[in-house]
């Protein structure tokens, strides 16, 4: 292979010495590097994220060639090292780069100045395809021979897992012991020599037994457990020991044959007989197991005699358990992905960058309706805030504001598309991802409320709205716009109902509105709360353009709460303005001082009603019809001998009206007595 000039050369600072900058470049383009081949386990190749990720990496790996020239990289189980110092690890085997690569035997990794972003992408193109491969079948060696790169090359000795086996047994290929590990010994002594293994087969029958102290500690716990005399019990354990390791080394009891008669034992490396170790002495047994021998039971631990038995549903629950543990889905692994490279990025404009390709691909999620993708982000990256604060404020702020940028006018855009597109809509996963923003989303719940298209839905919708205004109706209130009928009904309900007081002073919203349903309905709800504050937006009303809306308005105020507005009502019931009025909205209005049941109300009905004229106009007759209403309204026995007055007028109209008003008063009476 060619070797070329060493790059250590060209990025030190004093001959010894690795620059610090090209250290830290090359971690930051080897960690892209990681996350990037993680991305595109998951991704298409086509897709943006990893376009966007491609394109990071080889920009910073382009920069650091032209810079330097070339990188030398010494691969090592888990780590990359640079000139012996070590710039990246992951000792997660399953996706660990680094393990990757020395798995099949590379030793080193060479990238060279010319490398471009077609021949990186083939090269991360290739460990993705190898690294989806069995292990059986998966060879990178292979793979990066056929592929022959012009900028990419590696070092890797055929004979690299053979010196390894000769290394780990302690011994060369001339059954000396073997040098010191390290590049010198993996490629000095080993390299290009054929392995031979010789085997002294007269001392197959001669060794001893080796025990660990886990087999010994195996050896007394067994023991202890066993109903055999005391001498019995270690050399029948002894025994077991033996018969569980095999055929693998001799008896151990010097009888010079193997275990098995007839059968050639397998060819190991021997070691010389070496003086028998002295048996430790036992400890002496515990209170409880000395109890148990005297009274020639059997002895077993607390644990040993625990009830490990399971219910059915315990199982099932458990099984759902380890199951669920097992699982984990495209989005939440590409959430931890880069929710790990926002921990570690240090370069600002990176960090923005990758918020950038969060947002971009939240909104395909979000025109794809995976309000679920959404959601996880919205979690992680709120987990992410908290881990971040209060050590790093720049990131902290960077995350608060891509947070609020959620719900900002491009997502609203996005989810009416995915509306308008005609796709189902799981609005259990929009309504709770709305949950999840609070009440920076109210905007933008309140803008698509309109669009719902079953009343079930916006009833999810309008629960979400309720409860994120519960603490603050006015937010509520400010949703409300004549050209949402729906929602602003929906909002009165809300504000007449639930939010008690604290609601009525928002009523008054809906006096600026145009919309005649909106204001009925206002009109509505606060004829059926009896408190002054809904009197007094109901007098608002009275002054509403429209006719019906102040007839309403009259018919719903509360008399008890409005005798102190009676004197005015009066007044402006006297004026030429009130007369111009229709006979109903007179009527409403008379028929409300009725109701106040005041001396002043009846006294002024009283006026109205009998005083005389030469000659009675339309305007004059309405009124006098209006007060026949008023004094119905009143009840009283003085309002029922006006109208006996009043029945012997000569105006047919306040004749008859007068007369039918005592004859439902009478009816009346009759009923509660």
């Amino acid at each position: 292979m060619d070797q070329r000039e060493s790059p250590v050369t060209k990025i030190t600072t004093d001959g010894s010495e690795l620059d610090p900058k090209a250290i830290e470049k090359v971690r930051d383009f080897l960690h892209q590097m990681g996350n990037t081949v993680s991305a595109m386990k998951i991704f298409p190749s086509d897709h943006a994220t990893i376009k966007a990720f491609v394109d990071d990496l080889s920009q910073k790996m382009l920069n650091f060639l032209d810079a330097y020239g070339k990188l030398e990289l010494a691969v090592e189980e888990f780590s990359f090292a640079l000139a012996g110092k070590t710039v990246y690890t992951d000792e997660m085997a399953i996706k660990s780069l680094p393990f990757f690569f020395f798995k099949d035997g590379t030793q080193k990794l060479f990238f060279y100045q010319g490398l471009d972003r077609e021949e990186l992408l083939d090269f991360l193109n290739l460990i993705k395809r190898e690294s989806k491969k069995p292990a059986g079948e998966s060879d990178v060696i292979t793979a990066l021979w056929e592929k022959d790169f012009a900028h990419i090359q590696y070092f890797a000795p055929d004979e690299f897992l053979e010196n390894r086996i000769l290394q780990e047994c302690g011994f060369s290929q001339h059954g000396t012991p073997a040098p010191a590990k390290g590049e010198a010994a993996d490629v000095g002594e080993f390299s290009n020599k054929a392995i031979e293994i010789k085997v002294d087969t007269s001392k197959f029958s001669t060794g001893r037994i080796e025990l660990s102290p886990e087999d010994r500690e195996a050896v007394r716990d067994r023991s202890s457990r066993k109903e055999l005399g005391e001498d019995e019990q270690p050399r029948i354990a002894l025994e077991r020991v033996a018969d569980a390791r095999g055929p693998q080394v001799g008896s151990g009891r010097g009888s010079g044959t193997a275990r098995d008669a007839g059968q050639p034992p397998p060819q190991v490396r021997s070691q010389p007989e070496e003086p028998a170790e002295e048996k430790p002495e036992s400890s002496p047994p515990s209170p409880e197991k000395a109890v148990a021998r005297e009274k020639g039971e059997p002895w077993l631990s607390p644990v040993a005699t625990m009830d490990l038995t399971m219910s059915e549903p315990e199982i099932l629950n458990l099984e759902a358990l380890v199951s669920s543990s097992r699982k984990i889905s495209p989005d939440e692994e590409f959430l931890d992905l880069m929710a790990e490279i926002l921990n570690l990025e240090k370069d600002p404009a990176n960090f923005d960058s990758t918020l950038e390709i969060l947002m971009h691909y939240h909104f395909e999620q979000l025109l794809q309706g995976n309000f679920t993708f959404s959601i996880l982000l919205v979690h992680n990256l709120s987990n992410l805030k908290a881990y971040f604060s209060p050590a790093r404020p720049d990131k902290v702020a960077r995350l608060e504001t891509f947070l609020k940028s959620i719900g900002s006018a491009k997502t609203l855009e996005v989810i009416k598309e995915l509306l308008d597109s005609g796709q189902p809509v799981a609005w259990d996963g929009l309504v709770e991802f709305f949950r999840l923003l609070g009440t920076s989303a109210l905007p933008l719940a309140a803008d698509i409320y309109e669009s719902v298209p079953d009343a079930d839905s916006q009833k999810k919708m309008l629960e979400f709205l309720r409860t994120a205004a519960r603490e603050n109706p006015g937010v509520l209130a400010s949703l409300a716009a004549d050209e949402r009928p729906l929602l602003s009904k929906a909002i009165i309900g809300v504000l007449g109902t639930d939010s008690g007081k604290k609601g009525l002073p928002h009523f008054a919203v809906f006096l600026g509105f145009k919309n005649k349903g909106i204001k009925l309905e206002a009109i509505r709800a606060l004829g059926q709360v009896q408190d002054e504050m809904a009197n007094k937006i109901l007098l608002g009303f009275l002054n509403d353009a429209d006719e019906d809306l102040r007839i309403q308005a009259a018919m719903r105020l509360n008399p008890l709460e409005e005798r102190s507005r009676v004197r005015h009502i009066i007044e402006e019931a006297a004026s030429r303005t009130f007369k111009a009025k229709s006979l109903k909205e007179k009527q409403a209005i008379l028929m409300f001082l009725g109701r106040t049941r005041t001396e002043e109300a009846l006294e002024f009905l009283r006026q109205v009603l009998l005083k005389r004229r030469l000659w009675v106009g339309d305007k004059t007759r309405e009124m006098k019809l209006a007060a026949v209403a008023g004094l119905e309204a009143h009840g009283s026995e003085d309002a029922s001998r006006v109208l006996e007055k009043a029945a012997g007028s000569r105006d047919v109209d306040v004749r008859e009206a007068s007369s039918q008003a005592l004859a439902r008063l009478a009816k009346s009476m009759t009923g509660r007595g």
